[in-house]
C-alpha cells in the first residue's frame, strides 16, 4: 500500500497488525475521523484511506481556518478540480476550528438524511467526509467543539494515530534511515556513515514534532552530517548571516521559537498559542509560511 510505511510507526501501538485491516474497514465508510498530535501524519493517512476506498474522484483537502469567516449563507462546498460526477472526499483538517454552524451546514450538504436520525450517510452525489484533528472525538464533544451531528457520524469510524515517543527505538530507527536515503537519493547527495550513538540519540530524544520532526532530523543529517535533535535559539542568533539575508535569519529565529515552544508544550497547539500570544489564526499562518507540517 502507496506511502504506508510512513505511517508504520502506529505499529508500535499495538495495532500494526490491525492497520490494513482498519484502513480497509474504514475506506468503506462515507466518514472517517483521524485524530493524532501534531505531526503525526493525519493527511497523509487519510490520503491512503481515500485511495484504498472505492471513491472514483478526488481527495479535496482544506484548510479549516478557511471556514472561519463564513456566515451560514455564503457556505458552499468545495468543487474537485476534476470531473468525477460529483463523487469525491472533503478532508476538513483540525475540525475543531469549523464554527459549530458550518459543521452543520457540511452535514446537511453531504448528508441530509443525517439531520433526521443521526445516522443516516446517505450522500447527494456518495461524497465523502474525512475529519482531523489533534484531539479525540469524546473530547471535542465534550468541549462543545464538534456539532452533534458529526459527532454521531463520525464516532463509529475513527482512527487513533499514537505519538512517536511511544513507538520503539527499532521503528524510529528504520524511519529515519528511510527519511535520509529518501532525501540523500532525491538530492544526489551521498548518504553519510551513521554515528555509533546514533540509536540512542533518536531514543532519548522526546519528538515534540513527531514524524514530521523525524524527517527534519534526518534530511538535516544527509545536508550536515550530525544528528542535531535541539536547535540552541542563540546559536541561531549568533550566526554570521551573508549581506541582503536578514529575512531569511528572521524566518529561521522565528522558526526555531515556534519549535521551541511546540518541544516545551508537547505538540499542543493551544498550549503554544497561550504561551506566544498568538491568536489562532496567526499561529496557522505562521505555521504554514514557515513550512511547520503537521
Amino acid at each position: 500500500m502507496e506511502q504506508l510505511r510512513e505511517s508504520q510507526f502506529v505499529e508500535e501501538k499495538r495495532i500494526a497488525s490491525n492497520l490494513r485491516q482498519e484502513i480497509d474497514i474504514l475506506s468503506r465508510s462515507y466518514t472517517v475521523f483521524i485524530a493524532g498530535e501534531y505531526g503525526t501524519g493525519k493527511v497523509n493517512v487519510a490520503s491512503i484511506v481515500h485511495r484504498v476506498s472505492k471513491t472514483k474522484g478526488d481527495l479535496v483537502v482544506v484548510d479549516s481556518s478557511a471556514y472561519s469567516d463564513l456566515s451560514y449563507e455564503s457556505f458552499t462546498l468545495p468543487e474537485p478540480s476534476s470531473d468525477s460526477n460529483k463523487e469525491y472526499t472533503l478532508l476538513i483538517t483540525e475540525i475543531e476550528r469549523v464554527p459549530l454552524f458550518i459543521q452543520a451546514r457540511i452535514v446537511e450538504k453531504l448528508f441530509p438524511r443525517a439531520r433526521v436520525n443521526n445516522t443516516d450517510t446517505s450522500s447527494t452525489g456518495r461524497s465523502r467526509l474525512y475529519c482531523t484533528s489533534q484531539y479525540s472525538l469524546e473530547e471535542l464533544y465534550e468541549n462543545k467543539k464538534i456539532h452533534d451531528c458529526l459527532y454521531f457520524l463520525m464516532r463509529t469510524n475513527q482512527l487513533e494515530l499514537p505519538s512517536l515517543r511511544e513507538c520503539s527505538v527499532d521503528c524510529i530507527f528504520k524511519l529515519f534511515y528511510e527519511y535520509a536515503e529518501k532525501f540523500s537519493n532525491s538530492q544526489d547527495i551521498v548518504l553519510p556513515q551513521l554515528p555509533p550513538t546514533i540509536r540512542e540519540q533518536l531514543a532519548a530524544y522526546h519528538w515534540p514534532g513527531n514524524l514530521w520532526e523525524l524527517r527534519q532530523v534526518a534530511e538535516q543529517f544527509v545536508l550536515y552530517g550530525e544528528v542535531s535533535l535541539t536547535r540552541d535559539l542563540k546559536a541561531v542568533e549568533n550566526e554570521d548571516v551573508a549581506p541582503g539575508s536578514l529575512k531569511t535569519k528572521l524566518h529561521r529565529v522565528e522558526k526555531a521559537i515556534i519549535l521551541d515552544s511546540i518541544n516545551k508544550n508537547q505538540g499542543k497547539l493551544n498550549l503554544v498559542m497561550e504561551d506566544l500570544g498568538l491568536t489562532q489564526r496567526t499561529l496557522y499562518n505562521r505555521l504554514k509560511a514557515l513550512n511547520i507540517r503537521d
